[in-house]
């Protein structure tokens, strides 16, 4: 299992759960600050609760629902069916925990800090795939390949699909504030970007913009100023972010929407967003 996020981790509880022997390789350490929306929905929160980490959820903010806003005062907003509720849950916290779990399963080896560099797949079925995790060759079974949108995984394998042409990127940073009472998830769409917000702290908010290479061109230089300006021009509960305390350094990740020309090979799969991903 090569990459040990949301996906790899997870999957990699799961097979461990049911008897299988897994190696969970990634080259990060953990936890990390990593650009994301971080807003799990209902479903999402259901499946953190059946690997067993229901405790984590109270780490972060429930949200009732989800709205969208546009500059001329439009917007549209739902509550999720039944009562449910999703969970804005910082990224670093989401990461440590599930690979601490990982870590304490007897049939899951993890390795961090160890890279994955070269791949060899069977031509014909008739042998098993092997990868050189550090400086050993590890041959298995099946290969899964988790390691995120820009997967060497997927370009080792020949399954990178060509880039869009249309770029998208994405700027994010946490922002403290004065409890704002208002617990969804909201969308601010403006000319050619988006800016989500997603509380994930009674005082804290994750704001996540989405935009053209052109315009964050324009942020060069100055990420969390061009960040803080644009939740100004959204109004509303963003102008309270906006002059809050940026809880550490805003960063941008891109460009996004990167595919696959398929999810798999011989003895091989591609999960998450390795697998291809929308922005």
């Amino acid at each position: 299992m090569i990459g040990a996020g949301p996906a790899g981790s997870s999957l990699a509880l799961r097979l461990a759960r049911q008897g299988r022997s897994v190696l969970l390789v990634d080259g990060a350490t953990f936890p990390r600050e990593k650009t994301c929306g971080e807003g799990l929905m209902p479903a999402g929160a259901d499946e953190l609760r059946s690997l067993g980490l229901a405790h984590l959820l109270d780490q972060g903010a429930p949200f009732r629902g989800l709205r969208y806003r546009l500059p001329d005062g439009t917007r549209a907003e739902s509550d999720f069916p039944a009562g449910q509720v999703g969970t804005g849950l910082r990224r670093a916290l989401l990461d440590e925990a599930l690979v601490s779990a990982c870590q304490a399963e007897p049939e899951l080896e993890v390795r961090l800090r160890t890279w994955v560099r070269e791949l060899e797949l069977p031509g014909d079925g008739g042998s098993l795939p092997r990868a050189r995790v550090g400086e050993e060759w590890v041959e298995a079974e099946l290969v899964v390949g988790a390691d995120g949108l820009r997967s060497p995984v997927r370009r080792l394998a020949g399954l990178e699909a060509p880039a869009p042409k249309l770029e998208r990127f994405g700027v994010g940073g946490h922002f403290r504030h004065a409890p704002l009472g208002d617990p969804v998830v909201e969308v601010f769409v403006g000319p050619g970007w988006e800016l989500y917000t997603t509380p994930v702290a009674e005082d804290v908010t994750n704001a996540a913009l989405l935009t053209d290479r052109a315009r964050l061109e324009g942020l060069r230089g100055d990420l969390e100023g061009g960040l803080r300006g644009l939740l100004r021009e959204a109004g509303g509960r963003c102008e309270a972010l906006a002059a809050g305390e940026s809880l550490h350094r805003v960063r941008a990740l891109g460009p996004l929407a990167l595919q696959a020309t398929r999810a798999h090979a011989e003895r091989l799969i591609l999960v998450g967003d390795a697998a291809g991903a929308l922005d």
